[in-house]
């Protein structure tokens, strides 16, 4: 029997976690195959431990890993198994496990993502040349046992007086982390828009607040808790938000079945998958989404809910605030679209995401890597992985290496840094926005003037952008959450372009998006 070492992510993983039940399923599926060795968090800062891997661990065929000192000890020590190495939503972060992994991996090793924006990112990073370890798509998976449509209505009815939701309000929910980067903000602004217009519109978010940084640009953590309080009393919208910590799986499909569409805005950096849409889908709920990261490959634009266009600028990432609004309207006044809606995304999630489809994928992907022959050629980074790589690392002196450079988490220089900007747009869906004369222009971010400068209100870009006198006049005539038409902006394309290049301005476009993985 073929032996498979698994490592945990880390020493800190939280129980229930989806973190926690990512590497928990991993270790079930394999435990059923294989022999199976498992390592807690990282074996090297263990004496007791990292003796027990030099001397058992090194007969292992297989290692499914995250951790790239691992690999590199094992490897040093003179294991020659084979290497599954998990990116972990890594890449898009300045992938600092790859770019310290790939030395030691081997051309018939696989690196493992879950998301076709993670396979363009390692594309554009290391060679594509015959020598690199393989990349695969393996996205993760749901239990449509536990997340499914309830088929009494009146249970329906019973879990939404729980909350406190009458039968004629629109009930939309967030289920993750809440971070800045998860633009829970601007859900709070579509609320209020809705409101303003007149529509029944409910909100309930369940996850725990994180005060997490954004690093990359000296953005660090905001009390989020009060952001999030003073934002909901500013926009006088406190009477139809509720929010609830993290809930069971159990509790967390009754949430689901309580709603009647559930939202996810991010601009998170590692949305490598997005576990919370595909529970959603399961669960009967037609889903509303930012076309980022991993939501490109699981959200189907007008099949199993709405796709809303991101892309970069010199100021950040934008997304079609418009389309949002239409689509949660068009919901709410046409049912049977949403009840259409929610059935294919309930059989979409069965057909590409569910547990039993999950296992079969991992066993063939260990069954392919064990039983190919190995290829002891080592990957070499493309000119750009090349750069980004000798740009962000650290040289140490550690007591057990001579010498060893050390990758590291960016720190850009600004927004408009042309290693961001090349690293970070696979996980776009616009990679460029051509201003015609039918255009549809929205203010693509909340702020206002002050002097000669747009101040952003946005609680991820908090920056100012300088602006002149036309510019400030098409600002004054746009709105955040409406389109005007290009014809009634009597300004030159170049104003315009120039506006959208600062991220101020926005061009609103439905169209389909077909993302697979």
């Amino acid at each position: 029997m073929k032996t498979v070492l698994l490592t945990r992510h880390s020493e800190t993983e939280q129980q229930g976690s989806s973190l926690y039940n990512v590497f928990s399923r991993i270790e079930q599926i394999t435990e059923q195959n294989y022999k199976v060795l498992k390592v807690e968090g990282n074996p090297w800062s263990n004496l007791k431990q990292e003796n027990w891997v030099l001397e058992d661990a090194l007969e292992a065929d297989l290692a499914i890993t995250a951790i790239p000192t691992f690999i590199e000890e094992m490897r040093t020590n003179g294991w020659q198994g084979k290497t599954i190495f998990k990116a972990m939503g890594g890449l898009p972060r300045g992938a600092i496990d790859l770019r310290e992994v790939l030395p030691y991996l081997y051309q018939s090793d696989v690196i493992w993502c879950t998301s076709t924006a993670d396979v363009e990112i390692y594309s554009r990073l290391v060679s594509q040349d015959g020598t690199q370890p393989q990349p695969i798509c393996l996205p993760y998976s749901v239990n449509p046992e536990t997340y499914q449509p309830l088929k009494n209505r009146e249970s329906r009815e019973e879990l939404r007086k729980i909350w406190g939701f009458k039968h004629g309000d629109f009930v939309l929910v967030y289920a993750g982390r809440v971070t800045v980067e998860k633009n829970i903000h601007s859900i709070l602004e579509v609320v209020y828009e809705l409101t303003r217009l007149g529509y029944p519109v409910k909100l309930l978010i369940v996850g725990q607040v994180e005060n997490a940084s954004f690093s990359e640009f000296h953005m660090y953590p905001v009390d989020l808790d009060q952001k999030i309080d003073i934002l909901i009393e500013s926009l006088q919208i406190s009477d139809r938000v509720v929010i609830q910590e993290w809930q069971t799986p159990v509790e967390l499909n009754a949430v689901f079945n309580a709603a009647d569409a559930f939202i996810n805005l991010t601009l998170h950096h590692d949305e490598n998958f997005g576990l919370s849409q595909i529970e959603a889908m399961s669960a009967g709920l037609p889903v509303i989404g930012t076309a980022w990261g991993g939501l490109k490959d699981t959200i189907v634009n007008e099949e199993v809910g709405f796709s809303s266009d991101t892309w970069v600028t010199a100021n950040g990432i934008r997304f079609d605030g418009p389309i949002v609004i239409n689509a949660i309207k068009s919901l709410i006044e046409n049912g049977q679209m949403r009840r259409k809606q929610g059935q294919r995304g309930r059989e979409r999630a069965l057909a590409n995401y569910s547990d039993a489809l999950y296992s079969k994928r991992v066993i063939q992907l260990i069954e392919n890597v064990i039983n190919s022959p190995i290829k002891e050629t080592v990957a070499t980074f493309t000119p750009f992985g090349h750069r980004f790589h000798q740009r962000f690392t650290r040289k140490e002196f550690p007591l057990k290496y001579e010498r060893r450079t050390h990758a590291v988490r960016p720190t850009y220089d600004g927004l408009s840094d042309a290693d961001y900007l090349e690293l970070i747009e696979p996980y776009t869906s616009q990679r460029e926005l051509k201003l015609k004369p039918e255009s549809l222009l929205f203010r693509a971010m909340k702020g206002k003037q002050n002097g000669a400068f747009f101040i952003s209100e946005d609680l991820l870009y908090p920056i100012r952008i300088p602006i002149c006198l036309e510019e400030i006049d098409v600002i004054s005539q746009l709105s955040r959450w409406q389109v005007v038409h290009r014809s009634v902006l009597n300004h030159s394309n170049d104003i315009l372009i120039g506006l959208i290049q600062k991220g101020i301005v926005g061009i609103s476009e439905d169209k389909q998006m077909k993302g697979t993985c």
